[in-house]
Protein backbone atom coordinates (compact mmCIF):
# COMPACT_ATOMS: atom_id res chain seq x y z
CA UNK A 1 0.00 0.00 0.00
CA UNK A 2 2.84 2.20 0.86
CA UNK A 3 3.35 2.46 -3.16
CA UNK A 4 0.55 3.88 -3.95
CA UNK A 5 0.08 1.66 -7.19
CA UNK A 6 -2.38 2.29 -9.32
CA UNK A 7 -3.35 -1.65 -10.67
CA UNK A 8 -2.40 -4.05 -9.03
CA UNK A 9 -3.57 -8.06 -10.45
CA UNK A 10 -3.93 -10.94 -8.00
CA UNK A 11 -3.66 -14.52 -9.65
CA UNK A 12 -3.40 -18.18 -8.00
CA UNK A 13 0.02 -19.38 -9.21
CA UNK A 14 -0.26 -22.47 -11.54
CA UNK A 15 2.16 -25.00 -11.64
CA UNK A 16 3.85 -25.87 -14.86
CA UNK A 17 4.87 -29.04 -16.10
CA UNK A 18 9.26 -28.73 -16.25
CA UNK A 19 9.49 -26.37 -13.69
CA UNK A 20 11.65 -26.67 -10.82
CA UNK A 21 8.47 -25.60 -8.70
CA UNK A 22 6.87 -28.54 -10.16
CA UNK A 23 9.67 -31.10 -9.14
CA UNK A 24 9.68 -29.76 -5.59
CA UNK A 25 6.19 -30.47 -5.31
CA UNK A 26 6.35 -33.94 -6.85
CA UNK A 27 8.83 -34.73 -4.63
CA UNK A 28 7.51 -33.63 -1.76
CA UNK A 29 10.24 -30.87 -0.76
CA UNK A 30 7.28 -28.51 -1.11
CA UNK A 31 3.51 -28.95 -0.38
CA UNK A 32 0.38 -27.55 -2.02
CA UNK A 33 -1.33 -24.54 -0.59
CA UNK A 34 -4.71 -25.33 0.68
CA UNK A 35 -7.59 -24.47 -0.99
CA UNK A 36 -9.50 -23.06 1.65
CA UNK A 37 -6.48 -21.08 2.77
CA UNK A 38 -6.27 -19.69 -0.81
CA UNK A 39 -9.51 -18.28 -0.73
CA UNK A 40 -8.63 -16.95 2.67
CA UNK A 41 -5.84 -14.92 1.23
CA UNK A 42 -7.84 -14.15 -1.66
CA UNK A 43 -10.51 -12.53 0.11
CA UNK A 44 -7.93 -11.34 2.39
CA UNK A 45 -6.23 -9.39 -0.11
CA UNK A 46 -9.45 -8.65 -1.67
CA UNK A 47 -10.50 -6.49 1.42
CA UNK A 48 -7.14 -4.93 1.79
CA UNK A 49 -7.38 -3.58 -1.33
CA UNK A 50 -11.28 -2.02 -1.43
CA UNK A 51 -10.04 -0.99 2.40
CA UNK A 52 -7.66 1.37 0.18
CA UNK A 53 -9.36 2.61 -2.38
CA UNK A 54 -8.81 -0.12 -5.13
CA UNK A 55 -11.65 -0.98 -7.13
CA UNK A 56 -11.96 -4.81 -7.67
CA UNK A 57 -13.58 -4.84 -11.42
CA UNK A 58 -12.20 -8.26 -12.98
CA UNK A 59 -11.95 -11.55 -11.03
CA UNK A 60 -8.24 -11.04 -10.60
CA UNK A 61 -7.66 -7.35 -11.23
CA UNK A 62 -8.21 -4.03 -9.10
CA UNK A 63 -6.86 -0.61 -9.39
CA UNK A 64 -7.60 2.75 -8.76
CA UNK A 65 -10.67 5.10 -9.89
CA UNK A 66 -9.86 5.70 -13.64
CA UNK A 67 -6.71 3.18 -13.81
CA UNK A 68 -8.96 0.00 -15.09
CA UNK A 69 -6.88 -1.49 -17.95
CA UNK A 70 -8.48 -0.22 -20.92
CA UNK A 71 -7.06 -3.09 -23.34
CA UNK A 72 -8.25 -6.34 -20.92
CA UNK A 73 -11.56 -4.66 -20.23
CA UNK A 74 -11.72 -4.24 -24.36
CA UNK A 75 -10.67 -8.26 -24.44
CA UNK A 76 -13.70 -9.40 -21.68
CA UNK A 77 -15.90 -7.31 -23.91
CA UNK A 78 -14.76 -9.19 -27.24
CA UNK A 79 -13.87 -6.04 -28.96
CA UNK A 80 -11.52 -6.70 -32.16
CA UNK A 81 -7.71 -6.01 -31.67
CA UNK A 82 -4.91 -6.23 -33.65
CA UNK A 83 -1.32 -7.35 -32.15
CA UNK A 84 2.01 -6.40 -33.58
CA UNK A 85 5.52 -8.91 -33.40
CA UNK A 86 6.12 -12.67 -33.16
CA UNK A 87 3.62 -14.40 -31.31
CA UNK A 88 1.39 -11.49 -31.04
CA UNK A 89 -2.46 -12.46 -31.55
CA UNK A 90 -5.63 -10.31 -32.86
CA UNK A 91 -9.22 -10.58 -33.08
CA UNK A 92 -11.06 -9.46 -36.05
CA UNK A 93 -13.90 -10.22 -37.98
CA UNK A 94 -15.00 -13.11 -36.16
CA UNK A 95 -11.38 -14.39 -36.46
CA UNK A 96 -8.68 -15.09 -33.98
CA UNK A 97 -4.91 -15.26 -35.71
CA UNK A 98 -1.24 -14.57 -34.02
CA UNK A 99 1.92 -14.54 -35.61
CA UNK A 100 4.40 -17.25 -35.72
CA UNK A 101 6.48 -17.69 -32.80
CA UNK A 102 9.87 -17.88 -34.72
CA UNK A 103 12.14 -14.61 -34.68
CA UNK A 104 13.87 -15.84 -37.63
CA UNK A 105 10.91 -16.35 -39.42
CA UNK A 106 9.18 -13.58 -39.07
CA UNK A 107 12.14 -11.87 -40.22
CA UNK A 108 12.68 -13.37 -42.79
CA UNK A 109 9.14 -13.02 -43.86
CA UNK A 110 9.43 -9.32 -43.57
CA UNK A 111 12.64 -8.86 -45.48
CA UNK A 112 11.11 -10.81 -48.23
CA UNK A 113 8.20 -8.59 -48.34
CA UNK A 114 5.91 -11.71 -47.27
CA UNK A 115 4.56 -10.53 -44.00
CA UNK A 116 1.09 -12.59 -44.18
CA UNK A 117 3.13 -15.83 -44.10
CA UNK A 118 3.47 -14.78 -40.57
CA UNK A 119 0.15 -15.59 -39.65
CA UNK A 120 -1.44 -18.46 -38.44
CA UNK A 121 -5.27 -18.20 -38.27
CA UNK A 122 -6.56 -20.08 -34.92
CA UNK A 123 -9.89 -19.98 -35.69
CA UNK A 124 -12.73 -18.45 -37.26
CA UNK A 125 -16.09 -18.14 -34.55
CA UNK A 126 -19.49 -18.82 -36.00
CA UNK A 127 -22.25 -17.28 -33.85
CA UNK A 128 -22.81 -19.64 -31.21
CA UNK A 129 -18.74 -19.93 -30.37
CA UNK A 130 -18.91 -15.85 -30.33
CA UNK A 131 -22.07 -15.95 -28.29
CA UNK A 132 -20.39 -18.44 -25.92
CA UNK A 133 -17.25 -16.65 -25.60
CA UNK A 134 -18.91 -13.33 -24.78
CA UNK A 135 -20.69 -15.06 -22.11
CA UNK A 136 -17.34 -16.43 -20.36
CA UNK A 137 -15.79 -13.34 -20.66
CA UNK A 138 -18.05 -11.23 -19.43
CA UNK A 139 -18.94 -13.14 -16.44
CA UNK A 140 -14.90 -12.22 -15.64
CA UNK A 141 -16.11 -8.22 -15.12
CA UNK A 142 -17.64 -7.59 -12.09
CA UNK A 143 -20.23 -6.14 -13.21
CA UNK A 144 -20.80 -8.86 -15.48
CA UNK A 145 -23.26 -9.05 -18.42
CA UNK A 146 -25.07 -6.17 -19.80
CA UNK A 147 -28.23 -7.63 -20.98
CA UNK A 148 -29.28 -5.46 -23.64
CA UNK A 149 -25.61 -5.12 -24.73
CA UNK A 150 -25.88 -8.88 -25.85
CA UNK A 151 -29.14 -7.91 -27.35
CA UNK A 152 -27.69 -5.59 -29.40
CA UNK A 153 -24.71 -7.79 -30.27
CA UNK A 154 -26.14 -10.36 -31.08
CA UNK A 155 -29.57 -9.53 -31.91
CA UNK A 156 -31.19 -11.90 -29.75
CA UNK A 157 -31.69 -12.67 -26.25
CA UNK A 158 -29.05 -13.55 -23.85
CA UNK A 159 -31.99 -14.78 -21.54
CA UNK A 160 -33.73 -16.91 -23.63
CA UNK A 161 -30.44 -18.24 -25.88
CA UNK A 162 -29.20 -19.28 -22.30
CA UNK A 163 -31.97 -20.10 -20.26
CA UNK A 164 -32.18 -23.59 -19.09
CA UNK A 165 -27.97 -22.98 -18.10
CA UNK A 166 -29.13 -19.70 -15.97
CA UNK A 167 -31.69 -20.98 -14.45
CA UNK A 168 -28.89 -23.88 -13.88
CA UNK A 169 -26.50 -21.60 -12.33
CA UNK A 170 -29.10 -19.46 -10.25
CA UNK A 171 -30.06 -22.84 -8.51
CA UNK A 172 -26.60 -23.70 -7.74
CA UNK A 173 -25.62 -19.82 -6.42
CA UNK A 174 -23.24 -19.67 -8.89
CA UNK A 175 -24.41 -16.25 -10.76
CA UNK A 176 -27.27 -13.63 -9.97
CA UNK A 177 -29.78 -12.01 -12.79
CA UNK A 178 -31.44 -8.64 -11.95
CA UNK A 179 -33.23 -6.60 -14.61
CA UNK A 180 -29.57 -5.46 -16.24
CA UNK A 181 -27.55 -7.68 -15.53
CA UNK A 182 -26.17 -11.64 -15.04
CA UNK A 183 -22.86 -11.54 -13.12
CA UNK A 184 -21.09 -14.09 -11.08
CA UNK A 185 -22.37 -14.37 -7.19
CA UNK A 186 -19.95 -13.57 -4.32
CA UNK A 187 -19.55 -16.98 -3.93
CA UNK A 188 -17.74 -17.44 -7.24
CA UNK A 189 -15.89 -14.14 -7.16
CA UNK A 190 -12.65 -15.71 -6.50
CA UNK A 191 -9.49 -16.35 -8.86
CA UNK A 192 -9.18 -19.89 -9.91
CA UNK A 193 -8.71 -22.05 -13.03
CA UNK A 194 -11.50 -20.70 -14.78
CA UNK A 195 -13.33 -23.73 -14.05
CA UNK A 196 -15.93 -22.97 -11.90
CA UNK A 197 -19.01 -25.37 -10.85
CA UNK A 198 -20.78 -25.15 -14.04
CA UNK A 199 -18.99 -22.29 -15.89
CA UNK A 200 -16.02 -23.43 -17.66
CA UNK A 201 -14.27 -22.42 -20.70
CA UNK A 202 -13.41 -25.43 -23.08
CA UNK A 203 -10.23 -24.36 -25.73
CA UNK A 204 -9.31 -26.41 -28.85
CA UNK A 205 -6.08 -25.09 -29.70
CA UNK A 206 -7.21 -21.35 -29.26
CA UNK A 207 -10.28 -19.82 -28.11
CA UNK A 208 -12.94 -22.62 -28.80
CA UNK A 209 -15.55 -21.69 -25.91
CA UNK A 210 -18.16 -23.33 -24.02
CA UNK A 211 -20.51 -22.23 -21.85
CA UNK A 212 -22.06 -24.84 -19.70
Amino acid sequence: MKQDLTHISVYSLIVEDGTKLKKLLETGKLKPIDDEIERYMYWYVKRRLEQNGYMHYEISNFAKPGYQCKHNLDCWSQKEYLGFGVNASSFENSTRFSNTESMATYMKNISNGDIFKNIKVEEKMNEQDLMNEYMILGLRKIKGININEFRQKFQKSLLNVYRDKLMKLLKEDLITIDINDVKLSKKRTRPCKYSMGRIHIERNNYGKSTFN
